[in-house]
């Protein structure tokens, strides 16, 4: 995709849009010229965050249950005149212990965990398809991370939803290329100070600083959007495997 002055014309749905990067992510979008529509679980932040996010409008749903998706999108599409770009950003994150004693209660925090950050971007986007088609700038963005390449041993559900994502985005950008669907992009972000984030790691970035960067590289017409530092590891982790990954496996 060639690059752009602007987003005009751009009308994007953010799950997860209420809180950290994503709404960091909103508001960049709309100040870039995207309408945009956001959605969270719960109805008094996502009322909260469109107070802060002038011509932003919410939607409160969860985007784990089907008739919810559906509506959002239906909602979304009703607001804007249409939709053309999605961007699964919601995610959860629990630390996780695997012991024979921890078993029945993580049984269902584990899929809980999996239907949000994993199942639920897969399912919205297929269900987003008959929106997207026939839009000629329409694409899917996917929020990745470098526990996807480089897991922890704290959050082994979410590093291994985040590989899955990766891989589902790729598979996508294999099928759609040569125009036959929309864009797959994914956004690697390195560790954002947010609410998930609180009391781990150190030199976080912002959420402003790496919304930011996304929607630069958004416009430059990235498909492998990667916001520093995260490419730095990425290439150190290509080099050095084993002795980058001790790093973060304690994180």
């Amino acid at each position: 995709m060639t690059a752009r002055r602007d987003l005009a014309g751009t009308k994007a749905l953010v799950t997860g849009g209420n809180q950290g990067f994503g709404f960091a992510l909103a508001g960049a979008l709309a100040r870039a010229g995207a309408e945009v529509v956001i959605c969270g679980r719960r109805q008094d932040a996502v009322e909260g965050a469109c107070a802060r996010l002038p011509g932003v409008h919410g939607v409160c749903a969860d985007v784990t249950h089907s008739a919810e998706r559906s509506r959002l999108l239906a909602t979304a599409a009703e607001q804007m005149g249409g939709l053309t770009l999605l961007v699964n950003n919601a995610a959860i994150q629990n630390p996780m212990r695997f012991t024979a004693a921890s078993a029945p209660q993580l049984a269902g925090v584990a899929e809980r965990e999996l239907a949000a950050d994993l199942l639920a971007p897969i399912a919205l986007t297929t269900e987003a398809l008959p929106y997207l088609a026939g839009e000629p700038d329409a694409a899917v963005a996917f929020l990745t991370s470098t526990l996807g390449f480089m897991p922890k041993q704290s959050a082994p559900v979410y590093c291994a939803a985040k590989a899955g994502v990766q891989a589902f985005a790729e598979s996508l950008r294999h099928q759609w290329r040569n125009g036959q669907g929309p864009r797959s992009i994914t956004i690697l972000l390195p560790l954002v100070d947010t609410k998930m984030t609180q009391g781990r790691g150190r030199a976080k970035v912002s959420p402003q600083r790496a919304a930011d960067a996304a929607v630069r590289a958004l416009l430059r017409g990235r498909d492998d959007i990667v916001v520093p530092p995260a490419g730095v590891v990425r290439r150190l982790h290509g080099w050095a495997p084993q002795l980058v990954g001790r790093v973060t496996r304690d994180s």
